[in-house]
């Protein structure tokens, strides 16, 4: 499963690994990132690829 193919707009997700992230379009600085924890629920709006990164999706 994949969120992007799966989920629809303002599907629930539930974290399943901590990571710490800034808002999009925003350089990465400590002081404006946010930490996600396991367990915590985020809503699904939209996907942004990359387009610098090579990935295959379904």
């Amino acid at each position: 499963m994949s969120v992007i193919t799966e989920s629809q707009e303002n599907s629930p997700i539930v974290i399943i690994t901590n990571f710490v992230a800034c808002e999009h379009g925003t350089k990465f600085d400590w002081k404006y990132a946010r930490e996600f924890k396991i367990g915590e629920v985020v809503y699904y709006i939209d996907y942004f690829k990359d387009h610098n990164v090579m990935q295959e999706h379904l």
